[in-house]
């Protein structure tokens, strides 16, 4: 939205930021990527209110988005699981987990999982936490995710899972990005401390949660 409008400012008083919308494509990119990690610390009801107002006000809704910009169809999903593929939640509407109400957070969790095993006809026991960094799930929300019946779950933090200090609810991974040619994946799998990327922390290292139990 932040590179399309054609708006000449960008007001968000939820995130104090009043200020001239750049003219370059690249400076609108990073405004709009500064934007994004602000919004993270926000509550999910004023997150998703904030751009309710802006696809308002700068007459974009989400319906009227970019054709090739779809998710996958059932069909899709049914025919990589049958060659097999694990399929695993990533919630309902792709909320930040840690910023909803009880309610809501485990509706996204029983939802997601519900839907999975309707329509794949088998269970789903892996959940991928939405955005995935250590704003976007706590204590809390791992708990909810064991009690959904989940398996286990992991972050989009940057690295790999030690076997003796495993957590199998916060598990780290090594984040696929569109850059990356197959000679870097490939070295990653091979050094994967060496090829990763440390992932910015917001609130602390989630990696020390006590190990799991179960």
């Amino acid at each position: 939205m932040i590179l399309h409008t054609r708006v000449q400012r960008l007001a968000l008083p939820e995130l104090g930021m009043d200020l001239t919308m750049p003219l370059q494509r690249a400076e609108r990119r990073q405004l709009a990527g500064g934007v994004l990690r602000r919004m993270k610390g926000l509550d999910d009801a004023i997150q998703s209110s904030l751009i309710a107002r802006l696809e308002h006000e700068w007459q974009m809704p989400r319906e009227a988005g970019h054709p090739d910009c779809r998710p996958m169809s059932w069909d899709a999903l049914r025919e990589m699981h049958a060659a097999g593929f694990e399929i695993g939640s990533h919630g309902v509407h792709h909320c930040m987990l840690a910023k909803l109400p009880p309610d809501q957070l485990e509706a996204e969790l029983v939802g997601s999982k519900a839907a999975i095993e309707r329509e794949l006809g088998g269970p789903a026991t892996l959940l991928s936490y939405p955005v995935g960094g250590d704003l976007a799930f706590d204590d809390r929300v791992m708990r909810a995710t064991m009690a959904a019946g989940y398996r286990a779950a992991c972050s989009y933090i940057c690295g790999t899972n030690r076997q003796f200090a495993l957590n199998r609810y916060a598990l780290y991974r090594l984040p696929v990005e569109r850059a990356m040619g197959a000679g870097w994946f490939a070295a990653m799998l091979t050094l994967p401390e060496l090829m990763g990327y440390p992932t910015v922390g917001r609130v602390g290292t989630t990696g020390q949660e006590p190990a799991c139990s179960y």
